[in-house]
């Protein structure tokens, strides 16, 4: 499990990249066609961990990519056991 959130995390914010605005979780669920449970997942770390933010308008939920150079300096990072996004 912790694979596959870390996976679609990655996956996530390739997708921010790409679109370069706020997204629904509706919207990143059917360009990932990931399951509602894992981008849930994704999204509660990337926020943690302070990639992206939310802002509610309304009864709607949109993420927004926040911290680009933090993400980029994460994608190129490896140890000996292990690759991360």
């Amino acid at each position: 499990m912790m694979l596959n959130i870390g996976i679609s995390s990655g996956e996530i914010l390739e997708l921010f990249d790409e679109i370069k605005g706020p997204l629904t979780e509706k919207e990143i669920e059917v360009q990932l066609k990931a399951s509602r449970e894992s981008i849930l997942m994704s999204l509660g770390w990337l926020i943690r961990e302070g990639f992206i933010t939310t802002e509610c308008v309304g009864k709607i939920t949109f993420f927004k990519c926040i911290n680009s150079e933090k993400k980029q300096r994460g994608k190129y990072f490896k140890n000996d056991e292990h690759s991360y996004i």
